[in-house]
């Protein structure tokens, strides 16, 4: 089973690439509203929580060597949050979307 090592989100267009740790395996875009329901519900509920840290969001990058999310808005700022150091209801978020991006990857 492939992991991945980075989640790359994009808001504008809700483009999504997975990027995973074995760099033989091609990165493939995705988007969000071609996932089924359930799998959209989990990245808008993504997509609120990081509109709360910055809005006009653009990007927000997960890194899971350093466990962290990364939320850029338009002023090119960026949001660095330790996923361990958020709420358990935001962690939970955070997780769930990770859980669809190794199904994704492995599918």
């Amino acid at each position: 089973m492939e992991n991945f090592k980075q989640i790359v989100y994009r808001q504008s267009d809700k483009a999504l690439m997975i990027i995973p740790q074995n760099d033989n395996i091609q990165v493939v875009p995705r988007f969000v509203n071609e996932l089924t329901e359930l799998q959209q519900v989990s990245f808008n509920e993504l997509e609120t929580f990081c509109l709360t840290q910055k809005d006009p969001l653009l990007y927000t990058v997960y890194t899971t060597d350093v466990n962290r999310l990364d939320i850029q808005g338009e002023d090119n700022e960026v949001i660095c949050l330790n996923v361990s150091e958020m709420s358990p209801e935001d962690k939970a978020i955070v997780d769930k979307v990770g859980v669809i991006c190794t199904e994704l990857l492995n599918s």
